[in-house]
């Protein structure tokens, strides 16, 4: 049932979730120039939303992908 839980992102953060939603494999560098930020502020969202446990990295560095693991709003 955790999986299924809702978590509240920001506007941001639920825009990584929808780059990665629609390309697992999507860099850090990409979801910077989409967005319009450095790519430290895409690292510190994804380290947030890592300990919320709304998503995780498998694989190593360059040829990992992201893995969604809870609903957002």
């Amino acid at each position: 049932v955790s999986s299924l839980s809702v978590v509240q992102l920001t506007e941001r953060q639920k825009k990584i979730c929808k780059l990665i939603e629609n390309n697992p494999f999507v860099s850090v560098s990409e979801m910077s120039e989409v967005l319009s930020v450095v790519p430290r502020t895409i690292w510190r969202d994804l380290a947030t939303m890592q300990k919320q446990r709304v998503l995780i990295r498998e694989g190593n560095t360059s040829a990992g992908h992201w893995v969604l693991l809870k609903s957002f709003e």
